[in-house]
């Protein structure tokens, strides 16, 4: 028997127990009224009260007269601290049946412990949901790349930089669905499946619809002749936020589904909509980030509006001495292009080729 099967059973052992003991493994109600982050950040508020807080257990260290675990829930950690000499011999003996994975309700008063350490110095402890498998480790058990990326709630459990970038990317949403409603544009679902997918060159997916037995596809964009369609019928500003769908490679800038978003304004010109974008980039940077500037990949990138506003051919001119609206030949273009050091495939056609040698030459 593997190490954890032989875990899960002694778990499934320690549910029963409980059961015997008259206490329920898996209640259906939490006591919680703080969370663990309000607590660690405001201290001095909380210092000395009673309260409840409800997590998961993500370490246990018991040491005979006292026993150290710490509670991890949706807003932080949180040390619960108990002493023996507090605690009736049946909560002592209780005590072992939690383990490391085991959701809980500690309800105790906030204190310091000797070494400084914010925490809750435990009256009652109860379960609200034994675990049955063990938590992967931290820095062991879940570094397969792969394997993180098909058991993402685990990753997220192990790794909060995940669980940070799924609340950024939900804040973004948030923003970008706010922000378009505030200059008065209307959100409008369209049809994810389709009877000729348009909008994009891209290969689709291929379903079969049974109530009508014809074949239809998912779609490859945000709905964009549905939206036009919408211009068409009086609605001036409409977007959609919406997953789609490519049957295409996978690589790590492509994958089969994604979201997109896609909007359409009616009387507007190329000098509205570079003002639009303008805020509508700088903003959402301010948001999420907190600043216009921010680092990535070891640069700082400076959002901060206003822009420098170029024609995209100039930079070809500026960058690599290519002047595209010279070159009425695709191939002669990519020869030039390969000179200048572009690597291109074969089979590219007009825009995939300018939009290479923009990626590898042109893009700062």
């Amino acid at each position: 028997m593997s190490m954890i099967e032989n875990i899960r059973k002694s778990r499934i052992e320690k549910v029963r127990e409980f059961e015997k003991r008259g206490i329920n493994p898996y209640p259906s109600k939490s006591k919680r009224d703080t969370m663990a982050n309000e607590i660690v950040s405001n201290y001095d508020a909380f210092e000395g009260k009673e309260v409840t807080v409800s997590g998961r257990i993500m370490f246990f260290r018991d040491l005979g007269k006292i026993a150290f675990l710490k509670l991890k829930d949706n807003s932080g950690e949180i040390q619960l601290y108990l002493k023996k000499e507090k605690l009736d011999d049946d909560f002592w003996s209780d005590l072992k049946l939690f383990d490391v994975g085991d959701f809980v309700d500690a309800k105790g008063v906030v204190c310091k412990t000797k070494t400084g350490e914010i925490s809750v110095d435990v009256e009652t402890l109860d379960i609200l949901a034994k675990s049955i498998k063990p938590l992967p480790e931290k820095w062991v058990g879940l570094q397969d790349e792969d394997k993180r990326f098909r058991q993402r709630y685990l990753d997220f459990l192990v790794n909060p930089d995940a669980k940070e970038k799924i609340e950024k990317r939900a804040k973004l949403t948030r923003f970008l669905r706010e922000f378009l409603w505030s200059k008065g544009f209307v959100e409008i679902e369209n049809p994810s499946l389709e009877v000729n997918p348009a909008g994009a060159q891209a290969q689709p997916f291929k379903t079969h619809i049974n109530a009508y037995d014809m074949d239809l596809y998912l779609r490859i964009c945000a709905g964009e002749l549905w939206q036009k369609m919408s211009t068409i019928g009086g609605f001036e500003k409409v977007f959609e936020i919406a997953r789609v769908y490519r049957n295409e490679g996978v690589d790590a800038d492509h994958n089969p589904e994604f979201t997109m978003l896609e909007f359409y304004w009616a009387y507007a010109t190329l000098e509205d909509n570079i003002k639009f974008h303008e805020e509508l980039f700088s903003e959402m940077v301010k948001e999420i980030v907190g600043d216009y500037k921010f680092e990535y990949q070891g640069k700082i990138l400076d959002m901060t509006p206003p822009y420098k506003v170029v024609r995209y051919n100039d930079l070809f001119i500026e960058k690599l001495g290519i002047d595209l609206e010279k070159y009425d030949d695709l191939d002669e273009l990519k020869k030039v292009a390969i000179e200048k050091g572009v690597e291109l495939e074969d089979d590219l056609g007009w825009s995939t080729t300018i939009d290479q040698i923009f990626k590898q030459k042109v893009r700062p």
